[in-house]
């Protein structure tokens, strides 16, 4: 009975092991094309400028905002925004993932969303999708004596890795993301782990064919100082600074909801021809405002900028990130959060004493720091920042940064990001643990 007990385990092991392959490739291939058509929109709007008036770009961009957020309202509700809550909540039982509605709606939901210029990022989308090519694979598993919910929640946490890695080409932060973020919900053994990381790993081989191998925020050796020890107890207070931006962001997103919570109860489509020509307008003036910022990165850690210009950027982010990611369209909010961050870290370093002349080192701790404050996941944040920038000398900064807002946040009691859209979503949607109980 024992050796028949071990070879059933050892068939259910490389089923599931060849199943989490099987969500690797296919969340490469969705998210791998997902990023390119995201990447090269503006030979898209190129195109529409060179054969239309300024008026006509302004229309075709509010349309793609548009027809994002009605891909939403009519087929998959759940799916505006971000959707790494969903993910949450279907692992443990509040939530389901209606994956036959969310994959088309978040595929070119997002694209159009950032398409019309709104201040989106692609990583939400990616995770979402990745969780849906999970819960579609959960499908294929019959007759073990493993519980289903096991089984799904594996294949879950192995496409949100996948994910969030080929959303920035971060297959480690994937796996990070999954163990921090999803721990309540997730039971982690050898097999979870090496599901986790061959997902992870896998997609972003794939992707790499479909977009390159490159980072999305390159930094050269040249452009990294290491900062000396004697600046690392400034580092608890920038801990502390982001940990009150990072609840300042929180409550900014949730005054968002309240507010488009209601115009969308009175004047649903006339509040959104409003918010997508306004972002198509904006585009028009300054692009800098518009999008996920991601493109503007590598420049903007090396750009010199007067506290007045910062301030002027983070204002404009903060109010049309919350804006977009409220309004109920289709797309993510990390990448937003890093520009946010970024430019907080510069802030930071004019001043604080000293360390002025480390402001592209003080713009990506500030990524990591306002991240962790946000999302509530340290060690994802600190290899997130290293895997998107290339750059490693800034590891124990940063960790320190982020340990300390982590620390902060808790400390003051703010929930983090996706735990409040999460029962916003319950309350919203409903708790499918209730239904079934009815049921």
């Amino acid at each position: 009975m024992e050796l028949q007990s071990h070879s059933e385990t050892v068939k259910e092991t490389r089923l599931l092991l060849v199943l989490s392959l099987c969500v690797g490739i296919l969340v490469g291939i969705v998210g791998g094309v997902y990023n390119y058509l995201t990447n090269h929109l503006d030979v898209f709007r190129d195109f529409v400028e060179a054969h239309l008036s300024i008026t006509g770009v302004v229309i075709a961009m509010a349309l793609g905002t548009f027809i994002s957020y009605v891909l939403v309202k009519k087929y998959a509700p759940e799916a505006g925004g971000s959707g790494v809550q969903e993910v949450e909540g279907t692992m443990i039982g509040k939530r389901k993932i209606k994956w036959k509605q969310v994959v088309p709606v978040k595929f070119f939901g997002g694209i159009a969303a950032q398409l019309g210029g709104m201040v989106v990022g692609r990583e939400g989308p990616t995770i979402h999708l990745g969780g849906a090519i999970g819960e579609m694979l959960t499908g294929f598993w019959k007759g073990s004596k493993y519980s289903e919910v096991d089984i799904r929640n594996h294949l879950l946490a192995c496409g949100a890795g996948a994910g969030l890695a080929v959303a920035f080409n971060a297959p480690i932060a994937g796996v990070l993301l999954v163990i921090e973020e999803m721990r309540p919900s997730f039971k982690f053994n050898f097999r979870s782990y090496t599901g986790i990381m061959m997902a992870s790993f896998v997609s972003t081989w794939i992707a790499q064919f479909i977009v390159g191998d490159t980072l999305d925020i390159p930094v050269g050796a040249d452009q990294i100082s290491v900062i000396p020890q004697v600046h690392y107890l400034s580092f608890v207070l920038f801990g502390v600074f982001m940990s009150l931006t990072g609840a300042a962001f929180l409550y900014a997103i949730k005054v968002g909801y309240s507010v488009f919570d209601f115009l969308k109860a009175k004047v649903p489509y006339i509040t959104f021809i409003v918010v997508a020509i306004s972002f198509a307008l904006l585009f028009q003036i300054n692009p800098n405002y518009n999008s996920s910022g991601m493109d503007l990165l590598a420049n903007h850690l090396n750009d010199a900028q007067s506290l007045p210009e910062l301030a002027s950027l983070i204002i404009g982010r903060l109010v049309g990130g919350t804006i977009s990611f409220c309004s109920g369209v289709v797309g993510g909010v990390f990448s937003p959060m890093l520009f946010i961050g970024a430019s907080l870290g510069k802030v930071y370093a004019l001043i604080a004493p000293g360390l002025h002349i480390y402001s592209a080192e003080l713009a990506i701790i500030g990524m990591a720091g306002f991240f962790t404050a946000v999302v509530g996941a340290p060690l994802t944040g600190v290899i997130l920042m290293s895997e998107l920038t290339g750059q490693y000398q800034l590891l124990l900064p940063m960790g320190i940064v982020c340990m300390v807002a982590a620390m902060m946040m808790r400390f003051f009691g703010v929930k983090p990001l996706y735990e409040s859209l999460l029962k916003r979503d319950i309350r919203i949607f409903g708790d499918e643990s209730l239904k079934k109980a009815k049921n």
